[in-house]
């Protein structure tokens, strides 16, 4: 016959349970978990129009690179540089990053970009 499968509310009780015992009879918990110790990460930092606009200028890109190099839309890039909008915490940590180290970011823009960014036309 199979034995059932522990439920997951069950492995956490047992857990924290192990846990518990493990912290009344006073043993060294770094023996028996893995335990890191996590500094203060800082937030990433804020970011108007005029800081978005040097950020893309750093990569000499037209907005619609800057949006690929983001993963966002050209029209969200548009709204940031004209105050409608800030950007988002993980955008401004990838911005953050970007004006860090630039030219690894400039590396990843092939000088083709503006062309494969822009939208088609259509023709008449």
């Amino acid at each position: 016959m199979r034995s059932k499968k522990e439920t997951l509310g069950s492995r956490i009780i047992r857990e924290l349970s192990e846990l518990a015992e493990a912290v009344e009879s006073g043993r060294d918990l770094s023996k028996l978990y893995t335990v890191r110790v996590v500094e203060s990460i800082p937030a990433p930092g804020r970011y108007d129009a005029r800081r978005v606009k040097a950020t893309r200028r750093k990569l000499n890109a037209s907005q619609a690179v800057m949006a690929r190099v983001l993963g966002v839309s050209v029209k969200l890039v548009q709204a940031w540089e004209q105050e409608a909008r800030e950007p988002s915490g993980p955008v401004r940590r990838l911005l953050d990053e970007i004006n860090r180290r630039p030219d690894d970011f400039i590396a990843m823009i092939p000088a083709t970009a503006d062309a494969a960014a822009a939208p088609k036309r259509r023709s008449a």
